[in-house]
C-alpha cells in the first residue's frame, strides 16, 4: 500500500470518527444538488481548482469524492437545521490551510456558483 493511500485511510477514519478540528464555512449561497452525477461533476470542478493550488499529493488527491461527500452530507445537515454556516470535520490536522480544508472551501465555492 502506498504512503498516500495509508494517509488517506487514516485521515478519512479520523475525520469520520474523531476529527482533530472543525472548520466553519458560510453556506448561504450554496445551491443544493439533486443527482449523484451532479455531485460528481461539482466534485471534479472543485478538484480541478484544487490542483491549481499545487499542493503536495495527499489525501484529497487519493479520492476527492470522499471529501466532497463528507462536506455535502454536513451541508445537508446544516441546511435542515436552517444554519447559514456548516461545521466540517477534519481528521488530518488543525491547520486552517490544510489541503482538506482548502478542498472543502473550493467545493462550497463551486456549489455556490
Amino acid at each position: 500500500m502506498e504512503f498516500v493511500t495509508i494517509l488517506y485511510n487514516m485521515h478519512v477514519q479520523e475525520t469520520i470518527n474523531n476529527p482533530l478540528k472543525h472548520i466553519e464555512i458560510n453556506i448561504e449561497n450554496v445551491k443544493m444538488i439533486s443527482t449523484e452525477n451532479e455531485l460528481k461533476i461539482k466534485c471534479n470542478q472543485a478538484y480541478e481548482k484544487f490542483k491549481e493550488l499545487k499542493e503536495l499529493i495527499g489525501s484529497v488527491d487519493e479520492n476527492p469524492e470522499t471529501w466532497a461527500r463528507i462536506c455535502y452530507l454536513k451541508i445537508i445537515e446544516a441546511k435542515e437545521n436552517n444554519a447559514s454556516v456548516v461545521s466540517l470535520p477534519n481528521g488530518c490536522c488543525v491547520k486552517t490551510d490544510c489541503p482538506i480544508n482548502k478542498f472543502y472551501g473550493l467545493f462550497i465555492d463551486v456549489l455556490s456558483e
